[in-house]
């Protein structure tokens, strides 16, 4: 369920940059800064210990090459077109999660 969840989130954020930047579909473009900023937000919470402890609950969907594959097309379609502290944002959203992500590891280490 977990996978199918991971799935639908980014096909429907994947379908949604599509129409923001290659359909030009203004309202699109609005979800998808809103969304990567909300995104950012939410990762400067979860690095917290909390956060940390939370995520060492569950186990990833995916392996971390695809999250970061998914990232990185994010972050060159925001460049590509302008959109500059945007895709900045959700850099640094890439990079808190590979950091939450290596503090899980460190912490099931330690158990």
């Amino acid at each position: 369920m977990k996978k199918i969840k991971y799935l639908v989130v980014n096909g429907v954020f994947c379908v949604l940059m599509y129409l923001a930047y290659f359909k030009d579909i203004k309202n699109a473009e609005n979800v998808v800064i809103f969304w990567s900023w909300f995104l950012f937000v939410l990762s400067l919470f979860a690095i917290t210990d909390d956060g940390v402890k939370s995520f060492s609950k569950t186990k990833r969907s995916f392996p971390e090459w695809v999250d970061l594959t998914f990232d990185t097309i994010f972050i060159g379609v925001f460049i590509w077109f302008g959109s500059f502290f945007t895709g900045t944002a959700y850099l640094m959203h890439s990079i808190i999660g590979v950091a939450i992500w290596e503090k899980v590891n460190k912490l099931k280490k330690e158990k």
